[in-house]
């Protein structure tokens, strides 16, 4: 993704589902480079706002170019 300038971002989505079986968008953020760090950052966020039990399941796309 850009935004105005020359380098590119990385865009972090955090998708939940329900017991229902419906996805939810939870959290996104652009950040500069893709790295772990920024995953705990969020998900530290989702804590703070009430999130109590969660199973991690992680996937990532990989642009080839």
């Amino acid at each position: 993704m850009k935004r105005g300038t020359v380098g590119k971002e990385a865009l972090h989505i955090l998708i939940g589902i329900t017991i229902s079986g419906e996805k939810e968008i939870l959290s996104y953020e652009l950040f500069p480079t893709e790295s772990p760090e920024n995953y705990k950052d969020m998900l530290e966020d989702l804590k703070k706002r009430g999130l109590n039990k969660s199973t991690i399941v992680c996937h990532r796309w990989i642009k080839k170019e």
